[in-house]
């Protein structure tokens, strides 16, 4: 019996540190994404700061799937900001864009603490 509690224990354990690592996968490379988005913008770039701000929002909702709480929070304004800046991008409106991306940077740099 002590033996399948602590096998139940020990693989319990590695996939919640395979879960925790997923979420900073993801939340790493949503801000990777949202960076080079905030470069291209700055550049006046609309059109591949949406392409970034897509991509980032993939793994931003792929976070969402495990987070919980503020965490969680973080995730969902960091979703309706990049969200915003696909959408002020998509009409053209760099400094717009640029501003919700930022927001999103914010939030999701807020969701790691």
């Amino acid at each position: 019996m002590k033996k399948i509690a602590f096998i139940s224990a020990v693989l319990f354990f590695s996939l919640s540190t395979a879960v925790l690592a997923a979420f900073e996968e993801h939340v790493d490379e949503a801000l990777n994404h949202v960076n080079q988005a905030a470069e291209h913008g700055k550049a006046g770039h609309a059109k591949i700061l949406v392409e970034h701000a897509k991509l980032a929002e993939d793994h931003i909702l792929a976070a969402s799937i495990e987070a919980k709480g503020a965490v969680k929070g973080h995730l969902d304004a960091a979703t309706k900001s990049i969200q915003d800046a696909v959408d002020h991008g998509e009409l053209g409106h760099t400094d717009v864009a640029l501003k919700s991306v930022e927001q999103t940077a914010e939030h999701l740099n807020a969701s790691k603490k």
